[in-house]
This record gives C-alpha cells, structure tokens and sequence, in this order.
C-alpha cells in the first residue's frame, strides 16, 4: 500500500489554492492522470484523494496514485471515496467502526490541511446501502466533529436517497449532491424527470446534482436548446468515463453559456 506521505509528490499540483472561491461548477476528477490546466476560471475539481475500503473490522486507505496537474488559481475540492461492499468480508458497522472510520477520514484529512492553505472543504463518496444509511449518519457526526471548526462537508446521494428526505435531513452536512447516472433502468425515468424540476425533488436535493458527460449527451437533444437551464441555481458536478479534455465540456450538450465565473 502507497504510505500517504507520498501523496504530494505524486499530484505535482498546488495544494491546496483558496477553498473559500466559490464555483458553481466541479469536474471530478478520478484516480487516473488528469492535466485540467486548460479549465476555464471558476471551474473547479473535485479531486479523488483517497480510497478508503472496509473489509471485517478493518478501514484501510489507498491514497491517490495518479498525476492531476491544475493551475494554481482552480478551485480543489478533494474526494473521500469509501468501499464496504466486499462479498466475503462484509464491514464491521457499529460503535467502534464509526469511530474508527471517523479517525482515518479525519486524519487523512489533516494531511491536506496546510498553513498556507487551510482545508476549507471535504466531500464523502459513499453508496450506502439501506441497512448502512443510520451507520453512515453516526459516521458523519463523528466526522464533523473531528474536522476543523467550519469545514464546509459535502456528500454525494444516489438518486434514490432523495426518496427519504427524512434521512438526508438528519445528516450534518452542508452539501448532498444526487448522482443522476449509472442509475437502474426501473429508476432512471423517475429521477431523470424529478433531476429537472426542482420543485419535484425534496429541498435538500435542490442545491446540487451530479451528471455524467456520456449519459448527458445522450439526454441533451430531448430537452431543447437549452438543457442545462435546470441546473442555472444548483451547483453542478461532471463526471467523465474517460480522461477530460477541453473539447469534453466544449462540446457538451448546453455547456455554452451555463457555467459562471468563481466569485
């Protein structure tokens, strides 16, 4: 396993710039070499920094291993990835797991803390399954409560979780971004028609929403000459299949004129 001391020189980026800009559009960018110097001003990249991976009782952490170069003045948003979902060795969810998870997220998440460039945010990719939905909101909890006072904390959502916005509620969080992609195709009708109607959709899941480039152009020509309009007052996160280039956002159905400047 890669010792998370490694971590800086394998990005070759400047960690991390001024978190507190505000973008109304992020690129994720996943663990696989990524050059996004090309992107315009105010878009930022929510980066994979970390896999986290639960098997029995033990919480393991695979740090990013590919080169992501940006320019100094992007927006950076880094990404816990957590996986619990190994067939013969199920994680071991209860009081001592959520505090165990909560310490190593924390921790790794101190190593992107720097003076010269405090850790303003986070985001938590996690699919929990229904009989993991109340372990994960004790997990954030502890969480919140271990990261630096202010920290803006982001989560992603299966599509579905914004059929229990109970739950979502009771998380502690600032931001639940829907993943409207890779869904089943007995969801995907119903959360497709809700992801463009926000007053379909609960309050929670109104602010945000996460699209996938290839689904997306696949969509697009069904809804006009301007199909991002939906998503004019949410904060929009793109995730491509493949590595990005500037024509992957040059050419995509509604790219024109949707994202706005970084205040």
């Amino acid at each position: 396993m890669l010792p998370i001391a490694r971590l800086a020189p394998l990005l070759l980026i400047t960690l991390l710039t001024s978190l507190t800009t505000r973008a109304d559009t992020w690129l994720w960018a996943w663990d696989r070499p990524e050059d996004l110097r090309w992107l315009q001003p105010g878009v930022g990249v929510a980066w994979f920094a970390a896999q986290f991976d639960a098997q029995d009782a033990h919480f393991q952490v695979q740090p990013r291993r590919a080169v992501l170069r940006v320019r100094s003045d992007t927006p950076l948003l880094p990404v816990f990835h957590i996986e619990a979902f190994h067939p013969r060795k199920p994680a071991a969810l209860g009081p001592v797991a959520v505090e165990v998870w909560a310490e190593a997220l924390a921790r790794h998440a101190a190593l992107l803390d720097r003076p010269e460039a405090p850790l303003k945010r986070l985001q938590i990719d996690f699919e929990a399954r229904t009989g993991q939905r109340d372990f994960y909101r004790s997990l954030l909890q502890a969480l919140r409560a271990k990261l630096p006072p202010g920290t803006w904390l982001s989560v992603t959502a299966l599509a579905s979780w914004c059929g229990d916005a109970e739950w979502l509620r009771s998380l502690p969080v600032d931001e639940v971004v829907p993943m409207y992609f890779r869904m089943g195709p007995a969801e995907r009708s119903l959360w497709q028609q809700r992801m463009l109607a926000a007053d379909k959709l609960p309050t929670v899941c109104r602010n945000a929403a996460g699209l996938s480039t290839d689904e997306w152009r696949a969509l697009a020509p069904s809804l006009g000459t301007a199909p991002l309009e939906a998503f004019a007052e949410r904060r929009l996160y793109l995730f491509a299949p493949r590595r990005w280039q500037a024509e992957t956002l040059d050419t995509l159905p509604g790219w024109q004129g949707h994202n706005k400047t970084a205040e």
